[in-house]
């Protein structure tokens, strides 16, 4: 139970953690992570998959038990408002399974007898979707309506891929289609920002043939974007999992530039930032249930890893062991393993995890030049602390946003234009000349990050040879890479 009022830092302007807390108990059984192969679920054979056709027309219902009254569309969730980019799905489908499940011209993705670099993209081409969903169950500080603008990445088909542009992030293209933050290009003026090109198409159609695919969310670090981290999470999607990322509202990137830093709030987003986690995740279970959604049967909802940047960081372990309405925390049996990647990890006792106790596969990652949060206090004793298995990737001249793609963008600019001065130092943590280049050190958090999801979520055991510190043997003296797999059971 959490019994202390948080405020405290995620991302970066200004705070720390203003509260004592009580050691708690985590209820959790040790992970074998030699696992079996994924087994179809009920009522889903071979010949119930998808074909990978992108003109999918007439609908026709897979699922004899699921009538619904009203067809609902892909962009449509019964109950909730969401708004949305994607043009309309067909009606309805059907499928066939793919002769070669899970493999695109030979390239297999992971799995128990495959294990692809984790460096190098994955076999499956990236479709993008741009949702905006309210959830009722949750208000804002102010009182108004919890909106989530929720990017998803995921495998699409090659036909779709091949034949339609790759998207481009652009702030202030993507700002005007925010609900609240249509200004925010006016107010950026006519200052160049940078844009995240991405190797992915937007509204594809959603990939199907070869099964359900595991389901990864990422949270953004407080003042981020959900798009923030691409080199990861796109390249993630192509070996083969649903990715779902929103912004955390009034804790966006967007909410920075509006109205400069504050960290007021930062409590109140502490609450609500696992709650969003929870809600998108119930959502994807909603959606492959769904036999008029495109996601239909193609999310492993129940396989689930969660993994964040900084205040992101911390809501790997806050949505994992998730507090109900009245404070009662317990662990979230879907979720499998999480990546938190400069977390804020001396929160874990303000939730009430008692580290011993934790056996859930945990890779926390971090920058010994981080200037935001302190390396030892946030990153490396809360790793100590942990029950096994546990990796820890330590980046010897890695600085905060090492961890993100902020580096690529003109912030510093905009930061001097507005008059945040706050701001200014916080940007360059990760991006100045005394750091390791962001683009040789996100190499190796890819090569950890995914082999940590192949291995566990995609139940490739043989990916295990990815995370050893061999493994990123190239990239010494940049790197530490620590492992800790025997389980306190077996000690």
């Amino acid at each position: 139970m959490r019994n202390c009022l948080m405020v405290f830092l995620g991302v970066g302007l200004a705070g720390m953690l203003a509260c004592g807390s009580s050691d708690g108990t985590v209820v959790s059984g040790d992970i074998d992570l030699v696992a079996d192969a994924v087994v179809a679920d009920e009522g889903i054979s071979a010949d119930t998959s998808v074909a990978d056709d992108s003109s999918r027309t007439d609908l026709v219902s897979v699922d004899d038990n699921v009538q619904p009254d009203v067809p609902v569309t892909v962009d449509t969730v019964v109950t909730d408002t969401v708004l949305t980019d994607a043009a309309d799905v067909p009606k309805s489908f059907e499928w066939d399974a793919s002769a070669t499940p899970n493999c695109v011209d030979g390239f297999c993705a992971a799995g128990v007898d495959s294990a692809p670099d984790p460096m190098q993209p994955g076999p499956f081409p990236v479709g993008l979707r741009r949702i905006v969903m309210e959830d009722p169950s949750q208000k804002n500080y102010d009182g108004t309506p919890r909106m989530l603008v929720t990017e998803i990445w995921y495998p699409t088909t090659k036909e779709f891929y091949d034949s339609h542009p790759k998207f481009e992030y652009d702030i202030k293209a993507d700002a005007m289609l925010t609900p609240g933050y249509e200004d925010l290009a006016a107010k950026i003026g006519d200052i160049d920002v940078g844009t995240f090109p991405v190797d992915a198409v937007k509204d594809a159609p959603v990939r199907h043939g070869d099964g359900r695919f595991p389901l990864v969310m990422f949270s953004h670090g407080a003042f981020g974007i959900r798009y923030q981290s691409i080199f990861y999470t796109v390249p993630l999607a192509s070996h083969g999992y649903i990715v779902v990322s929103p912004d955390h509202e009034k804790n966006s990137l967007y909410d920075l530039i509006q109205s400069g830093y504050s960290g007021d709030h930062l409590g109140d987003s502490a609450f609500a930032r696992p709650k969003d986690i929870q809600f998108l995740m119930n959502k994807m279970v909603d959606w492959d249930k769904d036999p008029t959604n495109d996601f239909y049967k193609s999310i492993e909802s129940d396989n689930v890893g969660i993994t964040g940047h900084s205040f992101g960081g911390y809501t790997c372990f806050a949505a994992t062991y998730f507090a109900d309405e009245n404070g009662f925390s317990e662990m979230d049996p879907r979720v499998k393993v999480i990546v938190p990647q400069a977390p804020a990890g001396y929160l874990m006792g303000v939730l009430g995890i008692y580290g011993p106790d934790w056996h859930l596969p945990t890779l926390i990652e971090g920058g010994e030049m981080d200037n935001t949060l302190e390396f030892d206090q946030a990153f490396k004793s809360p790793w100590l602390e942990l029950g096994t298995p546990k990796w820890f990737l330590d980046i010897k001249r890695g600085g905060h946003f090492t961890f993100s793609d902020l580096c690529k963008l003109n912030l510093l600019e905009v930061a001097d234009k507005l008059g945040y001065d706050d701001a200014k130092n916080a940007l360059t943590d990760g991006c100045g000349p005394d750091n390791w280049d962001y683009r040789e050190a996100q190499k190796a958090i890819n090569l950890y990050s995914i082999a940590a999801f192949n291995r566990v979520l995609r139940h490739s055991e043989v990916s295990a040879k990815y995370m050893t510190p061999s493994a990123g043997a190239g990239f010494a003296p940049e790197i530490e890479f620590l492992v800790e797999e025997q389980t306190m059971a077996a000690k």
